[in-house]
């Protein structure tokens, strides 16, 4: 048994932690919807290449979300350069 989580395990973690619609993760990582929805509910197994590709997207998405929801700066929730990330439903 490895010493880390399953991918399945990992893209709800993700998920969960930003709010996300398996459409909206799906697009985000450029995955059809379905394919998304097999590798979160472990029906399907990914290759290596294609588990090390979506680990990669998961760390990158959650870090990219990462420095929109800290409550450090008051002005930054106000920033109109979020409003297009805003508009595509990724910032708050």
């Amino acid at each position: 048994m490895s010493n880390f989580p399953s991918l399945a395990h990992e893209i709800t973690r993700c998920r969960q932690l930003l709010q996300l619609s398996q459409p909206r993760l799906a697009q985000l990582m450029n995955l059809k919807t379905h394919r998304l929805s097999d590798l979160e509910k472990a029906r399907s197994i990914p290759s290596d290449a294609e588990a090390t590709r979506i680990r990669r997207q998961l760390t990158q998405i959650l870090h990219e979300a990462s420095w929109m929801v800290r409550p450090s700066s008051p002005a930054l929730a106000l920033d109109p350069r979020l409003r297009p990330l805003r508009g595509q439903g990724i910032a708050c």
